[in-house]
């Protein structure tokens, strides 16, 4: 198995615990077809209904800035917004794949126009995503994001670190990502029997105390 099906593997079977008859949502860059592809692949291996992609592309993103009126890189559309309702109504599976491939893609436009973003699809998507909807988001490699780490289109090179994040080196990464993902809960659970109102955070040039909220819980691993 090599890095990319390693990759959908741990994204689709720990990232989001795909279930048998659950649907998907895949966020993704056209930068990113072959690790799309293979998430896909992983997906419906694990007995996915469907899988949505919805794809984002940097200079067809660059047209629309450049042509749109404000007015219309606003406005929230209905269908979008049912849209993303059914799938948090369905409880779909939300997986994002992010690394920008180009972060210069927008230099030059009109800054409002490029900061312009449909609010409401935003906050249908946050209510979504964060109260029905198991997600994940993760960095796909690819030549663009290793020239801004690297300062070369290095696209091996990024892979080892990311194999190395995300225990891809492991024999069994999905199983390893459960392992550690068990170890964070049994921590969350030590530290919330300790029953915190204050951390301190001490080293060198550092002495800060920060307060915690009455009745908080200390989480992790997915819980």
């Amino acid at each position: 198995m090599d890095w990319i099906e390693r990759f959908a593997d741990v994204v689709v079977r720990a990232g989001v615990n795909v279930q048998p008859g659950q649907g998907v949502v895949l966020n993704t860059d056209t930068a990113h077809l072959e690790i799309a592809r293979a998430v896909v692949e992983a997906a419906y291996a694990a007995g996915a209904a469907w899988v949505e992609p919805i794809w984002s592309d940097g200079p067809m993103r660059r047209s629309e800035v450049d042509h749109s009126s404000l007015d219309q890189l606003r406005a929230s559309r209905p269908w979008a917004l049912q849209r993303t309702r059914e799938w948090g109504e369905q409880g779909a599976a939300w997986i994002t794949l992010v690394g920008d491939a180009d972060p210069h893609v927008l230099d030059g436009a009109d800054p409002a126009r490029a900061a312009a973003r449909r609010v409401e699809e935003g906050f249908a998507r946050r209510d979504a995503v964060m109260g029905k909807l198991r997600w994940t988001a993760v960095g796909a490699p690819n030549p663009g994001w290793a020239t801004q780490i690297f300062g070369e289109p290095d696209l091996e090179r990024l892979w080892q670190a990311v194999g190395t994040a995300m225990r891809l080196d492991s024999d069994d990464p999905v199983a390893a990502w459960h392992q550690r993902s068990a170890t964070l809960a049994e921590r969350g659970a030590a530290l919330d029997a300790l029953e915190l109102t204050e951390v301190r955070y001490q080293g060198e040039g550092t002495d800060l105390t920060v307060g915690l909220i009455p009745g908080c819980h200390w989480t992790g691993g997915g819980v």
